[in-house]
């Protein structure tokens, strides 16, 4: 064959383009030379590895069905990277604003997909055969299941215990504070922050002021609470995984992973809905892996169908995305298990039933207020601003009214107050009462003008949403200092007292938020990394035609699909149901059993 005869010229050549892919910068001006950073010698030894990298890879037969979605997922993350790393130096198209962009944008795509192809077909076929080979169980660690389960619950429980103390009562954001105002009459309640979620706080809350004046009690067993239950439910994941016969290496990372990465011990005790919302999207995809493994005897089950029934209900009802994810995943569901259709269809209707009764009592007749519609249009209303800075001079009298209208400021303030990647200052000036009576006006106009300018359109919604698949965002995450709001927000007088300082916590902590620079480690903190993860799984699964597993990845896609219509380009909180269900993605690799 060509491939075998020319091996070692071809790993030479395919080294030589990816280590200039490499060395480009992100300049768009200047001669094609003047746009590489290759003055090191460190590129040298790059350019060395990756011939014998690639010699070695171009001796293994892999089939084409491997080859051909391989490739195919290789381009796509290598265009992420190509399209994140213009946006973040830019906010634009610019790697296709010129002959010289659009040159260096072929090599880097040619660079990043030779090396991300031969990276995950190594991967794919000695790396993850090996650690699925890996024993189930180590003799001296083997417990019974129930004992997995309350000794995983006592680890993870314990390490946030140490959050706890540091931040005592509990961490509070600006969010927080609106519910606290809405118990307290400082603020009409309305469903912008899911009201099961501030039910649950007035529960706590109005429990303890039973006992004592002092707020911090209630905050303090919210906090417990929130631990408790966090702690019990990646427990059981880790026992669910020890119950299906994953490598003992993977449950231990699993167990590593959710006691010991800060991120779930500052937000186990943080007053935000996105936390519930998280660990019951963990719940849910748990049961669809059940469901996928064990189909009969889930769906033979009433206790397994009541409790799927009552956690699909708690996701959809603790994020106002939540009943996206559950309403758009029921049908795949349905869909892979025709055989218990009867049954699958009565659950999934029954969830539905419930969302309606909620909504319903909360509505129509609790009469509580809805949300405003400002926080579903972050893509339009971003979009009529940055219509409004780039083509503002060129758009007709009508034009210009007519986005007026929605957001009635003037051409200044809205060029002032326009943030690429956050959309809530644009949202804050949207007219609301307008759009009540002019809402055919309002989207009939966002999809002419989409059309008449589509470059503005694009970047208007790539800018406030590449971090989601673009790993080298800085990711959003909560800052450790407990009760973060602002002395003018706050008329409750909360704050925090530490009862210990451990070098434990510290440790974490300084891991977390003053060394996220560090290789490596820095991608856990990644949104975009994260989504590649997902993408990586999904597409071995589908080389090794495991499609019921497929069923699984609903909820995951929906998730994502809404994080890129959010307010803000990179928040890790909006991610946070993905996140803590990783385990539970990862482990479909791992599963050896046909189902």
């Amino acid at each position: 064959m060509f491939l075998q005869k020319y091996r070692k010229l071809i790993s030479i050549i395919v080294a030589f383009w990816t280590t200039i892919s490499l060395g480009l910068n992100y300049s768009w001006e200047g001669s094609f030379f003047s746009h590489f950073d290759g003055n090191s010698f460190l590129y040298f030894f790059v350019f060395v590895a990756l011939s014998v990298f690639f010699n070695f890879m171009l001796k293994q037969k892999v089939d084409k069905r491997t080859i051909y979605f391989t490739a195919a997922l290789a381009i796509i993350l290598s265009t992420f990277e190509i399209v994140g790393h213009s946006f973040v130096n830019c906010h634009h198209l610019e790697f296709l604003g010129s002959k010289i962009a659009v040159i260096k944008s072929f090599i880097r795509l040619v660079g990043f997909s030779s090396i991300l192809f031969s990276s995950l077909i190594y991967f794919y076929i000695f790396i993850l055969p090996w650690l699925k080979n890996q024993p189930i169980n180590i003799d001296k660690f083997s417990f019974s299941n129930k004992k997995i389960f309350l000794i995983s619950w006592g680890v993870i429980f314990f390490c946030y215990l140490f959050y706890l103390l540091k931040f005592w009562p509990g961490s509070l954001t600006n969010d927080s504070l609106s519910q606290l105002h809405q118990i307290f009459g400082l603020r009409e309640f309305t469903n912008h922050h899911p009201l099961i979620h501030t039910f649950t706080i007035v529960f706590f809350v109005k429990f303890a002021l039973i006992f004592t004046d002092n707020l911090h009690y209630g905050v303090l067993l919210y906090s417990l609470f929130q631990m408790i239950t966090m702690s019990a439910i990646f427990a059981y994941v880790v026992y669910f995984l020890t119950k299906e016969k994953l490598p003992f290496f993977f449950r231990l990372i699993t167990l590593l992973f959710y006691a010991l990465f800060p991120i779930f011990g500052l937000y186990s005790l943080t007053m935000w809905k996105d936390v519930p919302f998280g660990f019951f999207m963990a719940l849910y995809v748990v049961f669809i892996f059940d469901i996928v493994v064990n189909p009969e005897k889930f769906w033979k089950n009433k206790q397994n169908i009541i409790a799927f029934v009552i956690v699909s209900f708690f996701v959809g009802l603790f994020r106002n995305n939540g009943i996206y994810v559950v309403l758009l995943s029921m049908p795949i569901i349905i869909f892979f298990n025709r055989k218990f259709i009867k049954t699958a269809v009565v659950s999934c209707v029954s969830v539905c039933a419930a969302f309606l009764l909620w909504n319903v009592l909360i509505f129509g007749i609790l009469a509580f207020q809805k949300g405003s519609k400002k926080e579903m249009f972050s893509v339009p209303l971003q979009f009529f601003a940055r219509l409004t800075c780039e083509k503002g001079d060129i758009l007709s009298l009508e034009e210009r009214e007519t986005i007026y209208n929605f957001l009635p400021k003037p051409q200044s303030i809205i060029i002032e107050k326009y943030k690429p990647i956050l959309s809530d200052p644009i949202k804050g000036m949207f007219n609301q009462n307008y759009y009540d009576s002019h809402k055919v006006e309002f989207f009939t106009f966002w999809i002419k003008e989409t059309f008449k300018y589509p470059r503005v359109a694009i970047c208007s919604f790539v800018n406030n949403s590449y971090g989601y698949y673009y790993p080298e965002s800085n990711s959003n995450c909560l800052t450790p200092s407990g009760i973060n709001v602002s002395p003018t927000v706050d008329k409750l007088g909360l704050q925090n007292k530490t009862f210990f300082n451990f070098s434990f916590t510290n440790f974490f902590l300084d891991m977390s938020y003053q060394h996220k620079n560090l290789p490596i480690i820095n991608m856990i903190y990644s949104d975009g990394f994260m989504f590649w993860i997902v993408l990586i799984v999904f597409t071995y699964l589908i080389i090794k035609k495991k499609y019921k597993f497929l069923q699984l990845f609903a909820p995951i896609f929906v998730l994502w699909l809404t994080c890129l219509v959010s307010p803000v380009y990179n928040e890790y909180r909006y991610m946070f149901g993905i996140i803590c269900s990783m385990p539970v993605v990862c482990a479909t690799v791992f599963y050896k059993k046909d189902c």
